[in-house]
């Protein structure tokens, strides 16, 4: 049956506590999605996400996490902010419901389209303490920090801690610059700054 291939574990519900959700469906059959979450739920409570879908629009994903309030991480591929719709009401109402009740600590999002993509991510994971991006879509490396450090300065994501990001192009001398850049505005008082490979690490306290 079709349906039943929405929902994919990799070893089984009840062993690993994960669920990857492989195929998306349209618009209309979100809600087969959702009861197939939680008939998921009567087998195994689930702790971990993965949509390895490109541009899953946020709406679906809400609902999802408005299913499964128990989820410690979430793995994307990549977000869609506006397609196909803007969020209806019952969406809204879901995510200003998990803004008060999430307790997701560890996102990775696979690829950045837009910055408003991390935007959207701090907003619906607000207690999240690690964030990992694979790809970032031309990113200007110092803008990105100084938004997503300025957004914990107000309070929005007040417990992430750890910041990892890929940069194919990064270099001793990006990482300095990133540095005295946080150094300067005061982003950051007690941090760490590495570099391994093509990924940039920071972490603060």
């Amino acid at each position: 049956d079709t349906q039943d291939k929405i929902i994919n574990s990799s070893t089984g519900h009840s062993q690993s506590n994960r669920l990857i959700l492989h195929d998306i469906p349209y618009n209309k059959s979100y809600e087969v999605l959702i009861d197939k979450i939680y008939h998921v739920l009567f087998i195994s409570q689930i702790y971990h996400v993965e949509i390895p879908y490109d541009k899953v629009f946020i709406g679906l994903l809400i609902q999802i996490l408005g299913a499964l309030p128990q989820l410690i991480s979430l793995k994307l591929h990549s977000l869609s902010i506006n397609k196909p719709r803007k969020l209806s009401s019952k969406e809204i109402d879901i995510l200003s419901s998990i803004k008060n009740t999430s307790q997701i600590k560890y996102v990775y999002l696979q690829k950045m389209i837009k910055i408003e993509d991390i935007d959207f991510l701090m907003k619906l994971c607000p207690s999240m303490v690690y964030l990992k991006i694979n790809y970032a879509n031309k990113i200007n490396v110092e803008i990105f920090v100084r938004n997503i450090l300025k957004k914990i300065d107000c309070e929005l994501n007040k417990h992430l801690r750890l910041l990892c990001f890929h940069i194919p192009t990064v270099d001793d001398e990006m990482v300095k610059q990133l540095e005295n850049m946080i150094n300067s505005k005061n982003l950051l008082v007690n941090y760490t700054i590495q570099r391994a490979y093509e990924h940039i690490y920071l972490q603060w306290k």
